[in-house]
């Protein structure tokens, strides 16, 4: 009888890709994989520690597993491994082993019972030979690098990752290639998607990454996580003209005052934002982005200018985070704004944009769109629009039969601010993308 291992994901998706490659190499060597930790002999929990909460989150989880063990075996991987090395295992010793970034070698030889041999260098990425183990059969995440090389203050990820590393080219066409026919989104991730290339080619490689991927796949190509120092006419023409690619783009721009990018070390000042949104918003390319308010420096006149940029851009796939002072951040040697006040800033900032989501869902009522279905809940099913990425934007709802996993026409009915409701409209199933909405 094999040994059944279920995995817990904590945090992004880049951890979803992660938990798939080590998964893949226990399948190759005839282990399976379950979705239910009551049926598992092996449980895995892949942690995430970018931000307090998510640190508070994986320790959580890690108790409970270890409350009901029983007889299983628990191992610890993710973030929380480099974040906290030496201290898992003392807060809890029941646990059977950890391993850091970059060591699926020595989970393995755990697993196995074997002695640790340090296979994987800090950083390194894998082939994934199974990318859907974890995801929807529809869609899937492709992580094309790990690590990162920027030093914004506030952020420990290259501590935690280690320094760029993009996988080579014909590894990420061939993981596309061997996708089963009933993945119809690719969403592209790594710590900093637009830096792709620049370590292993000696350039910027996303452009010409995209442009492969277009040939051979046959549904939606989504970015995500892309930096806006790299972001170019090329690349937004690109996304933009494209058959397959989306007209979408996820890049966190964290703030827009001077003062406090600055301050972030984030590399480009206002202007260069409105430049970017002004040129995706020109070409039909809908932004996701993110902000931090509360951060050290950031004064009423600071707030006040994010207020008024989201005000004036209506960038509604907006996600708000409270500052968190990271230990080993240069930001954390700085002076915290009070922590009541961010949550405030956070507060104020989400009803914002809830407003104006709500005010932008109205004028869509009576337009036809496409959607991917992507499930069924409460007996009704839902989707997204090609400008909507799976877990953090907008859903729409479906009157009626629809079909997880299938494109289908709509017609926009009804809408709140982060949710439109909708009917089928003509053909009820399209194998594949049409024009892009």
């Amino acid at each position: 009888m094999k040994i059944k291992v279920y995995f817990e994901n904590l945090g992004c998706a880049k951890n979803i890709v992660d938990s798939s490659v080590i998964a893949g190499h226990l399948i190759d060597r005839g282990y399976s994989i379950t979705y239910s930790p009551e049926d598992a002999d092996i449980i895995v929990v892949n942690t995430c520690s970018f931000i307090k909460p998510a640190v508070k989150e994986s320790y959580e989880v890690i108790e409970n597993y270890i409350k009901n063990k029983g007889k299983r075996k628990i191992f610890v991987t993710g973030c929380l491994v480099e974040r906290d090395k030496g201290n898992i295992q003392k807060l809890f010793p029941d646990i059977d082993g950890v391993w850091g970034t970059g060591e699926l070698g020595k989970f393995i030889h755990l697993v196995q019972g074997k002695d640790f041999r340090k296979t994987h260098r800090k950083g390194d990425i894998s082939f994934c030979a199974y990318p859907d183990l974890f995801t929807p059969p529809h869609y899937t995440y492709i992580k094309i690098a790990d690590g990162c090389n920027h030093r914004c203050s506030f952020c420990i990820i290259p501590h935690l990752k280690g320094r760029y590393k993009s996988k080579p080219m014909e590894m990420i066409l061939r993981e596309v290639s061997l996708l089963p026919d009933t993945v119809k989104e690719i969403n592209l991730i790594a710590q900093d998607t637009t830096y792709y290339g620049m370590d292993i080619y000696k350039r910027f490689a996303l452009l010409e990454l995209l442009e492969k991927i277009d040939k051979i796949f046959r549904g939606w190509i989504r970015i995500l996580y892309a930096h806006p120092l790299h972001i170019t006419n090329d690349l937004l023409d690109a996304i933009a003209s494209l058959e397959n690619v989306v007209p979408y783009i996820d890049v966190p721009f964290q703030h827009i005052s001077n003062k406090v990018l600055k301050r972030m070390r984030r590399g480009y000042r206002k202007n260069d934002v409105i430049k970017i949104v002004e040129a995706a918003e020109k070409r039909g390319i809908a932004i996701r982005t993110a902000f931090i308010t509360g951060f050290p420096g950031e004064g009423e006149k600071e707030f006040q200018k994010l207020i008024s940029f989201i005000s004036q851009y209506k960038i509604t796939r907006t996600a708000i985070f409270p500052y968190f002072s990271e230990e080993g951040a240069v930001a954390s040697r700085f002076n915290a704004i009070p922590e009541k006040k961010r949550w405030e800033r956070v507060e104020m900032l989400q009803d914002i944009i809830s407003e104006i989501s709500f005010r932008e869902n109205q004028n869509r009522i009576g337009r036809r769109v496409q959607v991917l279905v992507d499930g069924k809940e409460n007996g009704k099913f839902y989707g997204r629009t090609a400008q909507d990425a799976p877990d953090i934007d907008e859903i729409v709802w479906i009157k009626g039969n629809a079909r997880q996993g299938k494109f289908i026409n709509v017609k926009i009915e009804d809408a709140e601010d982060f949710a439109l409701y909708s009917s089928p409209q003509g053909a009820d199933i399209i194998e594949v993308p049409g024009e892009k909405a």
